[in-house]
């Protein structure tokens, strides 16, 4: 279109010099087929490709270019910006100094900022917000309201809230990089204020190796201590953050549901997850892109707590009657799944002179690719079974999950693995209150 427009010169220079029966309306180049609503604003010099069209309202330039087919929607504004072919600018929407690729679809109210390009067939909900100078790669989808503040190359999408129900969630390398998890982890540290000290673990794998490292970077940057756990299960996190006096906690793991998928939880100082108020808190301030940046003499410091697994396992044992479990003479079937309480319940299990059949303890990123939940519990009923044991359980990778089979072999379902603790409880500290989800079967109240 500027090729067929510069050959053109005269025939270019008079429509842009003329004013037409649209009032203020004035054109560059207007391709066959392309219609101006007489309401629209148009400001010269601007290119109109053929059968694009500019809805009632719209304002259009200067300095404007778009493709053929491509439609402005009622009251959006577009101004020093290429729109390539087929694209759709929806109503409200503000596009200034940008480059739209071909097929985009921006839906109403899109504010899009200066210096950013979007790639051919994206998908923009409506509210969203691309910041100035953001690099948007072909075929991606941002979320209504969403705000994009870093490019998205390797990303799927750009979710409305950085947080999803277990925390930070995303494909390693692709939705969560280091320098996502870096960002979030220094507006985390934003939040808690300076002299925060925080207290950080992974699981056995590489990737939240990585993760981990560029978490400790952010909340160092933030001016945060870091208790660095190295690796150690979630249960192990939360009980140091409650009882030492930390500001905050945060683990990562990969999913167990899937070995590509990283998750970090960020715990409060009572070593709970982050609430949706304390979420949302981090949210702003990854959005507006301004967690503090200290000085050199201010960075955090990085300590390793070498005795916290001794540390849990002696919480552990404080909350046990030892002197019972030993006269009771246990035999249990055990099935770590490659995860981190491998790491601390040898501690325990040592103390109480129970005779443990341990599965796969040790942690193994490999092998956890392959773990397969209801066959482990299977393996484990078997085991039961035929040894005799008094009980099996198979605890998930991150510690924070357990699944029992009785002295039969049967599986004992979540509801009845919950009566059963709960009757513990009320038995040992009758007057005691007891919260319950509301997943919780009735029998429980």
């Amino acid at each position: 279109l500027v090729h067929q427009a510069q050959n053109d010169i005269p025939h270019y220079l008079s429509v842009t010099q003329t004013g037409t029966t649209a009032g203020s309306l004035l054109l560059g180049w207007l391709g066959e087929g392309a219609t101006i609503d007489p309401s629209a604003i148009v400001r010269a010099p601007v290119i109109l490709g053929p059968h694009a069209r500019v809805e009632r309202g719209a304002r259009i330039g200067p300095y404007c270019v778009l493709g053929p087919n491509t439609r402005v929607s009622a009251d959006a504004y577009v101004e020093h910006s290429t729109v390539m072919d087929s694209a759709y600018i929806g109503p409200a929407s503000r596009v200034n100094g940008a480059v739209i690729g071909r097929g985009v679809d921006l839906r109403r109210g899109v504010t899009i900022h200066e210096g950013v390009a979007i790639g051919d067939e994206c998908f923009i909900g409506e509210r969203a917000e691309v910041k100035p100078g953001v690099r948007v790669f072909p075929h991606k989808t941002i979320e209504p309201a969403a705000v994009v503040t870093t490019s998205m190359v390797f990303e799927h999408a750009a979710p409305r809230h950085v947080f999803r129900q277990r925390g930070l969630v995303g494909l390693v390398n692709v939705d969560l990089t280091p320098e996502h998890a870096m960002r979030v982890a220094r507006s985390y540290a934003a939040t808690l204020g300076r002299d925060a000290r925080v207290s950080v673990a992974r699981d056995t794998s590489r990737a939240a190796r990585l993760l981990k490292r560029s978490i400790i970077a952010g909340l160092t940057a933030a001016g945060s201590d870091v208790e660095d756990l190295e690796i150690a299960p979630v249960p192990l996190v939360r009980y140091l953050v409650r009882t030492g006096h930390r500001s905050a906690g945060i683990t990562v793991h990969l999913s167990e549901d899937d070995p590509e998928t990283a998750v970090v939880r960020f715990l409060d100082s009572a070593g709970v997850d982050l609430d949706e108020r304390g979420q949302r808190r981090v949210e702003r301030v990854v959005r507006r892109n301004d967690a503090p940046r200290v000085s050199a003499s201010e960075i955090g410091h990085v300590e390793d707590q070498g005795r916290a697994r001794e540390l849990y396992a002696a919480a552990v044992l404080e909350a046990i009657d030892v002197a019972a479990v030993r006269a009771a003479n246990m035999r249990v079937v055990l099935d770590y799944s490659f995860g981190t309480l491998s790491f601390v319940m040898p501690y325990v299990l040592a103390k109480l002179g129970a005779e443990v059949l341990a599965l796969d303890p040790y942690g193994s990123t490999e092998a956890r690719l392959s773990v397969d939940r209801a066959e482990r519990l299977n393996r484990v009923a078997n085991l039961v079974d035929g040894s005799g044991a008094m009980l099996g359980a198979v605890l998930s990778p991150d510690g924070e999950r357990l699944s029992v089979t009785d002295d039969q072999g049967g599986s004992i379902d979540d509801d009845t693995l919950l009566l059963v603790l709960l009757r513990l409880v009320l038995s040992k500290t009758p007057e005691t209150t007891v919260v319950l989800p509301v997943s919780a079967p009735r029998a429980a109240e």
